[in-house]
């Protein structure tokens, strides 16, 4: 989904860098690796990663303006992603699908186009191109949200830091 977007964002002219870490079998790997090179418009604003340590995470996250977490369909029903508060403490914008979104604990303080921003699904391709373009064109905005996101990492964090295991003890 994030690379058909991509690819009509820079037929478009759109100027952006996709920076991406790739993993994966070797049959998923040739498969996405034809996938961008489909299109040579997206190939020449391509870098790809290999796996990185976790310790690196951190600062590839802050090297981007924009990180997005699209999961669909996820088959674990109790499956928590941890990725968006990874993003949300870097302090870029985080685009989000709703499916990750219903998932954290921090669910009600998510605020779409405050935050972070939410595709409802990742399947709706002229939605996910729309706010895609809305970010790209609108740095400004973009770094605001990330910003806010920051700040919303920062107190859930803090809180859970707070936690005092004794507290849950009978």
């Amino acid at each position: 989904d994030l690379l058909v977007a991509l690819k009509q964002l820079s037929t478009e002219g759109c100027e952006f860098t996709f920076k991406n870490i790739v993993s994966g079998t070797k049959t998923g790997l040739l498969s996405y690796l034809g996938c961008l090179l489909d299109c040579k418009q997206l190939a020449k604003r391509t870098i790809l990663l290999p796996p990185l340590p976790p310790w690196k995470i951190p600062s590839f996250l802050k090297s981007c303006d924009i990180v997005c977490s699209l999961e669909r369909d996820f088959p674990i029903i109790f499956h928590t992603p941890l990725i968006p508060r990874e993003i949300l403490a870097s302090g870029s914008c985080l685009v989000c699908s709703k499916e990750i979104t219903d998932k954290q604990l921090f669910k009600d303080n998510m605020v779409d186009e405050k935050n972070f921003v939410m595709i409802d699904d990742p399947r709706d391709h002229v939605t996910l191109i729309n706010k895609l373009r809305e970010l790209l064109n609108d740095r400004e905005k973009t770094k605001t949200i990330g910003k806010h996101g920051f700040y919303l990492s920062e107190s859930f964090e803090s809180e859970l830091a707070d936690i005092k295991i004794e507290d849950f003890l009978c």
